[in-house]
């Protein structure tokens, strides 16, 4: 019988400003989070396309908030762009499974990709709510 003396794991210990004045300790986090652009709106993005396909739809509410802290501080509801863009997928996804059956396989894979194409050229458009970026 092989017995390994591990030290007990200690319990978990807020600290003291988290306990005392939770709303004050979680701005304070807040302020000082760093912002994961990337991961806020590739990873939401694709995990709120699979959970709309899933059916799962009450993951929308943690996955926005896991956008709005992994977001830039850029325009004000630009977090809200992850959970659009996997209702997006979601509904292109259900267009190209559900014209399978009913056409044949070209002229599916040619609408599924032509919506897909109209789309990114539409968001090419600079239209009257562009934001001009200077250089920093």
């Amino acid at each position: 019988m092989v017995s390994t003396n591990k030290p007990p794991i200690p319990p978990l210990r807020l600290p003291r400003q988290a306990r005392t004045e939770p709303p004050r300790y979680l701005a304070r986090l807040a302020l000082a989070r760093r912002p994961r652009p990337w991961i806020g709106f590739v990873a939401v993005a694709l995990l709120a396309q699979a959970a709309l396909l899933l059916g799962a739809a009450w993951l929308l509410a943690p996955l926005a908030v896991c956008a709005f802290w992994w977001s830039d501080w850029g325009p004000r509801l630009a977090w809200l762009a992850p959970l659009l863009a996997g209702s997006l997928g979601a509904g292109w996804v259900t267009i190209g499974v559900s014209l399978l059956p009913v056409l044949p396989l070209l002229p599916t894979g040619l609408v599924w990709i032509s919506l897909a194409e109209c789309l990114a050229l539409l968001a090419s458009v600079p239209g009257q709510g562009e934001v001009c970026v200077e250089d920093r």
